[in-house]
């Protein structure tokens, strides 16, 4: 998981435009997989408090209202909401008592039946949005304990091992971002040989050869891409789009591999981790819901 962030259930709304400049309303409430970014504790006048939390769904909305594209955990998203959650099913209770009271309400009872329906229609549509999100957010565990993410470096410069305190996913950025880049080789290694290279960093002069049998990621100064390879030897391409949050992929490129590579980097973070991290399986990065929302409008207008 790139984001450290804590992970919950919370109540969100989907929201919805009347047309193209007027604004959000909310149409029915979700619940969804969550990072919270913030909390907050409020104090009353008479002598009670109560905890907000502002939360952010890993999907947002895309180009038009019902798509939807996985997403880094942007603030312009968020939502503050009065409760989080350990599971879908504890936060029943408040989506379904938000979705009663966003119902249609109507004298004319003909009219009312034909709203109420096609409201019941659209909860159930996005009812298959929150399976969706639950499908395509395995990597995301709530109340997971927060994993290391700092790397180690060892560079042939100085034969030593150095604690980075930035993460594997700043150092990708780092390079793609500099005019320059610095090649580097990344290993994956288990927490035992974590721990190990943390130890030898006190060391005058370390010896890494044990732990640079096959790498998970490699880049260097003449190539685009970087080279992502999976346990079984399966290659990916990647190239850094803008900042880390976003790459183009390729099946096959002219990538071209360094005799000599002088940094070494060793980070907890497997080749799932990285796929996960920038949504790289397209079937679970992006949802669209175009067609069944039509078919609901379609029946709603036509009955």
């Amino acid at each position: 998981m790139k984001y450290n962030y804590p992970i919950k259930y919370a109540v969100m709304p989907i929201k919805e435009k009347e047309y193209r400049d007027s604004d959000w309303y909310d149409v029915c409430y979700v619940i969804v997989k969550c990072f919270v970014l913030e909390e907050k504790v409020e104090h009353y006048s008479d002598g009670t408090k109560r905890n907000k939390y502002f939360v952010v769904c890993p999907y947002q909305r895309g180009d038009s209202y019902y798509d939807f594209k996985k997403s880094p955990p942007d603030e312009y998203y968020g939502e503050w909401v009065r409760n989080v959650y350990d599971t879908y099913e504890e936060a029943l209770e408040e989506k379904n008592e938000k979705n009663i009271v966003m119902e249609p309400f109507i004298l004319d009872k003909e009219r009312r039946k034909k709203e109420l329906e096609f409201f019941k229609e659209r909860l159930e549509l996005f009812r298959q949005f929150e399976k969706d999100v639950e499908s395509g957010t395995k990597e995301l565990q709530v109340n997971s304990k927060p994993e290391e993410k700092y790397v180690f470096s060892f560079s042939l410069k100085d034969n030593k091992v150095h604690k980075q305190e930035r993460t594997l996913y700043d150092l990708i950025e780092w390079s793609y971002n500099e005019l320059t880049r610095n090649p580097f080789i990344v290993y994956h290694v288990n927490p035992y040989v974590f721990r190990k290279l943390n130890e030898m960093t006190e060391n005058e002069s370390s010896d890494i050869s044990n732990y640079t049998h096959i790498p998970l990621l490699m880049n260097s100064k003449d190539n685009e891409y970087m080279k992502l390879i999976s346990p079984e030897g399966n290659v990916r391409y990647l190239k850094c789009v803008n900042n880390s949050d976003h790459f183009w992929e390729r099946k096959e490129v002219d990538f071209k591999e360094n005799e000599k590579i002088d940094n070494y980097i060793f980070t907890l973070e497997d080749y799932n981790d990285i796929i996960n991290a920038y949504g790289l399986d397209s079937d679970e990065k992006y949802l669209s819901y175009h067609k069944q929302h039509r078919l609901i409008l379609d029946k709603f207008y036509k009955s």
